[in-house]
């Protein structure tokens, strides 16, 4: 059976968000802004982009992605379709990117029924970009849609949120994208399910570690890394937590890294938890099952609860603007001692 929801929308999972988008449409009464929220990778954009198509499909069955607007909009060419997001040697979307909104949502659409704004990853919108927009979504255009990309809505200014129609996208069944990478990804059966397992429900990660072998090397170095730790004397785990911490000073980019970091080490610990809790068949790490299961038994459940705690504190303070490198190296001396 298809994971595709109804109509035939280029989306896996998600399907009650795609029947909403898809009505609306059928019904006319399309909100003049939406906000996708949901963890990375999860499928936002994907989505973001399948209900422009959706909204300047041609053909009767939208979205057909064989029209010269599906097409084009796929392949972020289409003058009314327009993508912000924030650019690689920035900090932050400036606000000349949010002027340009200003600018062209005033005139009419070129050449499709709507024009529609992405806005990738909004909360990476500076002050001064964010209160700029809140003046289009005041007085939106007519035939204008904006739709914005964010983890959660308290990432964004609640002005903002409250102008538009929040939507929350949720981690796809692991089964939907096992079944989606060994059906439309060239996946064999073993690759796809190791790599349903370790998105924990990222559609998006899934399909781009399909693709591209580096995905995986990268979480693989996580993981030495994470084990490395175990190991480490108090000297080796403070240098540690002081690289990593002045990298999160450098850049939205360097703090999701850090981000991803905690979020890749969250799925090793909480593998060890449900070993110890008699749950292997739900783990997320099946390619280091015997490891974990050796750790899990050495450890027991305390050990593992507490750290379990300690990342998702340190995940937290580093969001809300703790010193980075102390805020890690509280989370590098908490790792359980690899010492038997």
């Amino acid at each position: 059976m298809s994971t595709l929801p109804a109509e035939g929308w280029p989306i896996i999972g998600h399907r009650a968000t795609v029947d909403l988008l898809r009505h609306s449409i059928n019904a006319k009464r399309v909100s003049h802004a939406y906000l996708l929220h949901g963890p990375p990778a999860v499928g936002k954009f994907a989505l973001s982009r399948a209900f422009a198509q959706a909204l300047n499909c041609t053909a009767e069955a939208a979205p057909c992605g064989q029209c010269r607007a599906c097409q084009l909009i796929a392949a972020e060419k289409h003058p009314d379709v327009r993508v912000i997001q924030m650019p690689a040697d920035k900090r932050e979307i400036p606000i000349d990117l949010i002027r340009v909104i200003q600018h062209e949502a005033a005139l009419k659409p070129y050449e499709a029924i709507w024009k529609v704004y992405i806005i990738r990853d909004a909360e990476n919108m500076s002050e001064e970009a964010a209160n700029c927009l809140l003046k289009t979504l005041e007085e939106p255009p007519p035939q204008v849609i904006l739709v914005l990309t964010a983890p959660t809505p308290e990432a964004l200014l609640p002005t903002i949120v409250s102008r538009c129609q929040p939507l929350a996208m949720h981690p796809v069944p692991i089964s939907d994208i096992e079944q989606a990478l060994a059906e439309g990804h060239a996946c064999d059966a073993q690759s796809a399910h190791l790599l349903a397992r370790l998105s924990a429900g990222r559609i998006g990660w899934a399909i781009a570690a399909s693709r591209d072998q580096s995905v995986l090397e990268a979480r693989q170095h996580l993981m030495d890394q994470l084990q490395g730790l175990t190991h480490a004397s108090r000297v080796d785990r403070l240098a540690f937590a002081a690289e990593h911490g002045q990298r999160y000073t450098k850049g939205v980019a360097e703090r999701e890294t850090v981000h991803a970091m905690l979020a890749t080490w969250s799925t090793w610990w909480r593998d060890l938890l449900l070993i110890a809790n008699g749950c292997s068949d739900r783990i997320v790490n099946v390619d280091r099952v015997d490891t974990l299961r050796s750790e899990a038994r050495r450890l027991g459940l305390q050990p593992v609860r507490a750290f379990l705690d300690a990342l998702s504190l340190a995940d937290l303070r580093l969001r809300q603007n703790v010193n980075p490198r102390l805020a890690l190296e509280v989370l590098a001396l908490a790792i359980p001692s690899g010492s038997h």
